[in-house]
Formats: C-alpha cells, structure tokens, sequence
C-alpha cells in the first residue's frame, strides 16, 4: 500500500476525456428544488451525509444521485479510500456513465477533505463523494472543522453538492453540525416489500421478483425542509450486489 497522502487518479482513456471536455463547459446555476426529494437538485448547494453499513443501501442510493447529476450534464467525482469501493460494472449497469465519472483512490481517507476542496475550487465538478465507507479498517469518517465551513461554502458558491458516505448507525452523532441533509440507507425486508404502508409508497402488485431489491433512504435531517421523509427504490440485484 502506497504511503502518500495524495491523490491518485485512474487513468482516463481518450474518451473520458473527450466526455468531461463536453460536460465541464455546461455547468450553470442550478434550479433547486422546491420540495423534500432525493435528487441531485434537491442536494445542490449541501453538504450532505449518507449513512449506512457495506452491506446496506447506501451505493445504491448515492449512485441515484451520481445519475441524476450526470442527467443534468454535471461531471461528478468519486473519492475512495484503499480497501475498496463500488463494483463498476454494476454502476454502468444502473445507468452511470463511467466516462463522465472522476475516481479518486486515496491512501488514507483522511486526506479526502483536502482532495474534495481542491476539486470544489476548480469549478468543474456539480456533484463530490467521499465514499468514507471505503477507508480503512480503524480510519474513521472524520472532516475537520475548517474543511467542513470551507466545503459548504464552497458548495454554495457554487450549486455543487458534497456527499458524504459513512458507516454510522443512526443513534451515532452526525458527521458533522455543518450537515444540511442526513439520511440513513437501507435494504427493504421483504416483509415490509409487500406493505405498502411500510414503505410510504404505493407498491406494485403481482408476483415478485426476487431480484428486486427495495432500497430505502430516511432522511432524519433536513433543514431545508424538516425530516421524517423517505425516498424508496426498488433495484434489480446486480451480479456484484454492491
């Protein structure tokens, strides 16, 4: 495992860079949204954290967000830690363009505040992940303060959106105060799959798959909108099963 704290890009084929040169010069003021929802809209302007075990959810959700910023032509960046992070092809599978997405693998997560607020200031970049689920066993997802104030910042600046992917039960304390939205990621029982009201949406009828899989988001802080809202997806179970 290399030592250095700095940040080491894959390398970019011909076509991701030909496809970042078109998104990069797109980047306008985003429209936010007018009500609680789990879109990239509704995150511009936030520091955002998404909480949630390996096993649960929580790439899925966050790559809901990932497509949603690539549907509004804003690039995104992935900042990852040593031991890991989502499985590609299930990414592309779920409908992002790995061309258009920047993977940033770091030897240490701690240096991930640092990467995210030079990738901020370069003005290129509409959506930012620190997937802290990703960091080493006994690293913990941690931003100093002055990182936190100048990331918000620059989030609002610029209408760019930070997530932040940690692995913190919900009775655990926030990320960070600075926090704007915090939801807790989770796979649906199938119990409650086939309870409507358990879910807070209307669930379709019929036999069901079993390769489907109900991925819920509880967003238990808002200060846009106040909490105790929820956003649910139902996937296809990928062959990676990220």
């Amino acid at each position: 495992m290399a030592s250095q704290l700095a940040p080491r890009a894959l390398p970019a084929a011909p076509a991701a860079v030909q496809r970042l040169q078109e998104l990069l010069p797109g980047r306008r003021p985003m429209q936010k949204a007018a009500r609680a929802e789990w879109s990239y809209a509704a995150c511009a302007g936030r520091l955002v954290e998404v909480s949630g075990s390996a096993r649960s959810a929580v790439l899925s959700l966050a790559f809901a967000l990932v497509r949603d910023a690539q549907a509004c032509r804003e690039p995104v960046a992935w900042i990852a830690g040593p031991e890991g992070t989502f499985f590609p092809p299930d990414a592309a599978a779920g409908g992002v363009d790995l061309a258009a997405l920047v993977v940033v693998r770091l030897a240490e997560m701690r240096a991930a505040a640092r990467v995210a607020e030079r990738l901020l200031r370069s003005g290129g970049f509409g959506l930012t992940v620190l997937d802290f689920i990703s960091a080493s066993p006994g690293e913990k997802s941690f931003i100093p303060a002055p990182y936190q104030g100048r990331l918000v910042q620059l989030a609002q600046r610029q209408d760019a959106s930070v997530v932040c992917l940690t692995a913190r039960r919900e009775e655990w304390v926030s990320l960070s105060s600075m926090v704007s939205l915090r939801g807790i990621a989770e796979r649906e029982s199938p119990a409650s799959a086939g309870n409507p009201a358990s879910a807070g949406q209307p669930v379709a009828t019929g036999n069901p798959d079993r390769s489907e899989v109900p991925a819920i988001l509880r967003v238990v802080k808002d200060k846009l909108h106040g909490a105790n809202w929820q956003h649910r997806e139902v996937y296809r179970a990928p062959d990676g099963m990220c």
